[in-house]
């Protein structure tokens, strides 16, 4: 019997994912156009053989069908890999063994075995792109020009490790094997991590910002569900299930209790104040000081993304109520020419 365990360097107990990262390691290292030693040829027709065994015993649907008897089962199955699939799976890997080598990593196979790396690099660039440029925005909107120096002091000497994974993020090639994937189970999957991401950020600019709660206490509070999160990961075999820990289920724990506080809330209480604005064009992403320096610590009620509605005018009126956790919100913004009384 092949040790396919030792051709791929993987224990019995290796997940799906842990085979395919180190199925994308292995391809890289022998794949007969970059590798030309005398025997890359066949380790490389090895390691595919090996992937698409171990692909097809860890089939979620096998899984379920499979009885009790986990020995009688892999024993079964090897059998019929033997008679059915081991010589397709040879004559698959004698034809990618063929490619050049952009060509194969560009091929169904390769690019399966890296959509989970597709799916992590794609929302950690995300998550660069909005700290090293959303940030500095925002903070120079709030504080002004020094902000950026300081932005600049704190990210710069950085600035070659992040840029090199932005650049092979961000790449054509990369681009074009996270879109084409026709493997419907893993698009499906990738599409339900956006769509939670998606629905995170409408909770949290909708029901989260509307709350009378400081900046620095929600990413406070953000930054434990997230390290909750990544404590949570390791108990979790799955790479999918832990990256739905983080595109779901700790910022949504946050966001919950906001939207909980949010509906139902109750006593609304009118108050309109005078407030000013620098207008230089830009409808997008303004925000409004308030007279006196009013909820001058609650960045989100002054904060708008569309400024539209606050040109020409100079009051706004907030009806503020009690949430039912005890945390005020805001339920309506009004620009108005005049005082409400």
């Amino acid at each position: 019997m092949i040790d396919y365990y030792k051709i791929l360097g993987i224990t019995q107990n290796a997940t799906l994912d842990q085979i395919k990262k180190a199925y994308r390691s292995k391809a890289k290292m022998y794949h007969p156009d970059i590798n030309k030693s005398d025997d890359a040829h066949d380790k490389f027709i090895l390691l595919n053989e090996a992937y698409e065994y171990f692909v097809k015993l860890k089939d979620p649907k096998r899984q379920k069908q499979r009885t009790t008897n986990t020995k009688a089962n892999n024993e079964e199955f090897w059998n019929e890999w033997q008679q059915r699939e081991k010589q397709k799976a040879r004559q698959r890997a004698q034809a990618y063994a063929k490619m050049r080598y952009e060509a194969y990593i560009k091929s169904d196979v390769y690019r399966t075995a890296e959509v989970v790396n597709s799916i992590v690099d794609f929302f950690g660039g995300v998550f660069i792109l909005l700290f090293v440029i959303g940030l500095p925005i925002m903070l120079f909107v709030q504080y002004g020009a020094v902000t950026l120096l300081v932005s600049a002091i704190l990210i710069l000497p950085t600035s070659p490790l992040w840029l090199r994974f932005l650049f092979r993020t961000f790449n054509k090639d990369a681009i074009n094997s996270f879109f084409r994937i026709r493997n419907a189970s893993l698009r499906t999957k990738i599409m339900r991590l956006i769509l939670f991401v998606a629905i995170n950020i409408w909770l949290f600019f909708t029901f989260t910002l509307n709350t009378l709660v400081e900046l620095k206490v929600l990413g406070g509070a953000f930054a434990l569900s997230f390290v909750l999160a990544l404590v949570a990961s390791r108990l979790v075999k799955s790479l999918y299930y832990r990256y739905l820990l983080f595109a779901l289920v700790a910022p949504l724990l946050i966001n919950l209790f906001f939207v909980i506080n949010f509906s139902f809330s109750s006593s609304p209480q009118i108050n309109s104040y005078y407030y000013t604005y620098s207008y230089n064009g830009n409808t997008t992403f303004t925000s409004i000081h308030l007279e006196d320096g009013q909820y001058d610590n609650y960045k989100g009620i002054r904060y708008f993304t569309d400024f539209r509605p606050f040109i020409a005018k100079s009051c706004v009126t907030y009806t503020i109520e009690d949430g039912l956790f005890g945390i005020k919100v805001v339920k309506d913004v009004l620009a108005t020419y005049q005082m409400v009384e």
